[in-house]
C-alpha cells in the first residue's frame, strides 16, 4: 500500500490524473451543451409538434370512449397524470400491463407510455387539458389555470378559440398549433369516435428552463455514460503521461545537474528548452552556477594568498630569526677560532641547537600544509597516530580521550578537524611555552565537541589572531555550520568546537 501510494505521489502521476479529470470534465461539458442546445433547436421546430400530436393521437378511441356517458373521470385524470410531464410514445398492450402507473385499459386498443426523452419542454408550467364536445374541461392536469367543469373559452385566447372551433368542426383529425415567440407551443387534437367529435385535447408545451434542459440532457446521456467514461479516461489519461512524462524528465536532468553541483562539478548545466516556467527556472540556476562558481573560485585564491601570507609570517617569526641568529654565530666563530677556541666552540653548539630549533619548526609548517591523509582511519584513530609523532616532536604531553558512543563521521568534516587540531598543536608548540596538552572529542546525542588546551602562557586574541591562524580555523568551522570559543589567559588556552550532528553524518559517497 505504501508503495502504491509512494509511487502515485509523484508529479507524473498527478498530472496524468489531473488531465483525465480535466477531459472528462471537458468531454462532459461539451457533451451536454450539445444536448442543450439541439433540445433547444428541435423544441423550437416543427417535428416536435408533429411528434407530439402523433403520440397523443394515438389514445384517441381510448379517450373517446372516456368522453361517453357515463364520464369515466378515473381514466381521464389517470391519462392526464400519466402524459403530463414526459414525451409520448406508442407501445402495445403487453408492455403497458408490465408498468404499475399505467391507466387501466378500455379495450384492445393503444395507450400512451411515458420514456423520458433527449428533448424536454417544462413541466411545470406545460398544462394537458381535455375537454368534452361542448368545450367543458373534464380533466386537466393544471385546475387552477384551468378548473374542471368550467368552459375552456373562458380562459384561452382568440386565437386559440378559433383553433378549438376549427378542431371541432373539421371531418379529418387533423391537428392544429401555433409556435407562439419560440418559447410555448398550443396543441390541440380532436377526440372522435369515427367521425363524431367528442372533444379534444388542449397542450400547452412551454420552453425548457435551463435547470430543466440541464436535467433532460444528463438523462439522456446516462446510457452513454460508461462509453464516455472510458473513452474520456483512456484519452485524458494518455495525453496527461506524454505531458506529465516530458516536464519530469526535464525536472529530472534538472536534479541530477543539481547533484553534480553539489559535488563540486559546476561544468554541467540545467537544459533550456523554450521560455516556459521550468526553462526559466533552468536559466536561473545556471546563473546562480556560475555566480557560485565565480565565488568559489576567488575564495579559493583568497584562501591561497590567505596560507602563503601566514605561512611568509610564521616562517619570519621563526625560521628566519633563527637562521638570522646562526648567521651571526657563525660569523663569531670565525674571529673567536684565532683567539678562543673555547668560545668559538660554545656558539657553534648554540648555532646547533638553533639550527636544530628551525627544523623543528620547518617540519611544523611542513606537516601543516601536507594534505591530509585519513585513508580508511577514523578521526580518533588518525589523531591518535598522529599526537605520537607530534609528541616527540613537540617536547610537549598530549593527553587524548574520546567520550560518548564514537560515531561515523563524513570525510570532509574529518579532514576539517583534522587541519583545525594541526593548527591548533602548532601554534602550542611554537608559542604558547606549554609543557602539557590534552585534546578531548565528546559524541554527543546532536553534536560533536571538540576540546582542545594546553597549560601555556596564553596570548592576545587581538593583537595576534592573524598570526596563530584562528582565522583559518573559524572558516573551517564556520562550513561546518559549527561554533569556536577560544578561552585564553597566562595560565593556558582552551578552544572548544560544537559541530552539529546533521554535519557530522557520513554521506552515501562517503561509505
Amino acid at each position: 500500500m505504501n508503495f502504491v501510494k509512494k509511487a502515485f505521489s509523484g508529479i507524473k502521476w498527478k498530472l496524468t490524473i489531473t488531465y483525465m479529470l480535466a477531459t472528462l470534465l471537458m468531454l462532459f461539458m461539451v457533451e451536454v451543451l450539445i444536448a442543450i442546445s439541439g433540445n433547444r433547436y428541435a423544441f423550437t421546430s416543427i417535428n416536435f409538434v408533429y411528434s407530439s400530436a402523433q403520440s397523443l393521437s394515438e389514445s384517441n378511441y381510448a379517450l373517446g370512449l372516456a368522453l361517453e356517458d357515463p364520464l369515466d373521470t378515473d381514466y381521464l385524470n389517470s391519462w392526464i397524470e400519466f402524459n403530463k410531464e414526459t414525451f409520448l410514445r406508442v407501445t402495445d398492450r403487453n408492455d403497458r400491463n408490465d408498468r404499475k402507473d399505467s391507466p387501466p385499459p378500455l379495450e384492445d386498443d393503444t395507450f400512451i407510455d411515458l420514456t423520458p426523452k433527449t428533448i424536454a419542454f417544462s413541466a411545470s408550467k406545460s398544462t394537458l387539458t381535455i375537454v368534452n364536445s361542448e368545450g367543458i374541461i373534464v380533466a386537466t392536469n393544471n385546475p387552477l389555470v384551468f378548473p374542471v367543469g368550467q368552459s375552456i373559452n373562458l380562459y384561452l385566447s382568440d386565437n386559440e378559440i378559433a383553433m378549438l372551433n376549427s378542431v371541432a368542426e373539421a371531418m379529418i383529425p387533423a391537428p392544429q398549433f401555433s409556435i407562439l415567440e419560440q418559447d410555448m407551443t398550443t396543441l390541440i387534437l380532436p377526440i372522435r369516435q369515427d367521425t363524431e367529435y367528442c372533444g379534444a385535447i388542449f397542450a400547452q408545451y412551454y420552453a425548457p428552463t435551463f435547470l430543466e434542459q440541464l436535467e433532460a440532457a444528463i438523462s439522456g446521456f446516462l446510457p452513454e455514460l460508461p462509453v464516455f467514461l472510458l473513452i474520456s479516461s483512456v484519452i485524458g489519461s494518455l495525453f496527461g503521461f506524454i505531458i506529465a512524462s516530458s516536464f519530469t524528465k526535464r525536472l529530472d536532468h534538472m536534479k541530477e545537474t543539481t547533484l553534480q553541483w553539489g559535488l563540486g562539478d559546476f561544468s554541467k548545466k540545467a537544459e533550456v528548452h523554450g521560455n516556459d516556467e521550468i526553462s526559466t527556472l533552468a536559466v536561473s540556476l545556471n546563473h546562480m552556477a556560475d555566480q557560485f562558481q565565480e565565488l568559489l573560485e576567488k575564495e579559493q585564491v583568497l584562501a591561497t594568498m590567505e596560507e602563503r601570507n601566514r605561512l611568509a609570517r610564521d616562517l619570519h617569526d621563526s625560521v628566519k630569526q633563527q637562521i638570522f641568529a646562526i648567521s651571526m654565530n657563525l660569523g663569531a666563530v670565525k674571529s673567536l677560532l684565532k683567539t678562543d677556541l673555547k668560545k668559538a666552540i660554545l656558539q657553534v653548539e648554540i648555532s646547533s641547537k638553533l639550527a636544530q630549533q628551525a627544523l623543528d619548526e620547518l617540519t611544523t609548517l611542513i606537516n601543516t600544509l601536507r594534505p591530509v591523509q585519513l585513508g580508511d582511519q577514523s578521526l580518533p584513530v588518525a589523531l591518535r597516530d598522529y599526537l605520537k609523532v607530534w609528541e616527540k616532536q613537540s617536547g610537549v604531553s598530549v593527553v587524548f580521550r574520546v567520550e560518548g558512543g564514537e560515531k561515523t563521521i563524513a570525510q570532509e568534516a574529518e579532514q576539517s578537524l583534522f587541519r583545525v587540531i594541526q593548527e591548533a598543536l602548532s601554534n602550542i608548540s611554537r608559542h604558547s611555552r606549554a609543557s602539557a596538552a590534552s585534546i578531548f572529542l565528546t559524541f554527543g546525542t546532536d553534536h560533536l565537541m571538540l576540546q582542545i588546551s594546553d597549560n601555556g602562557i596564553g596570548f592576545n586574541k587581538v593583537s595576534v589572531k592573524q598570526g596563530l591562524g584562528l582565522h583559518s580555523m573559524e572558516e573551517r568551522v564556520k562550513e561546518l555550520n559549527g561554533t569556536i570559543k577560544v578561552n585564553t589567559s597566562t595560565s593556558g588556552t582552551t578552544i572548544t568546537i560544537i559541530i552539529p550532528q546533521k554535519k557530522m553524518e557520513q554521506k552515501n559517497d562517503d561509505k
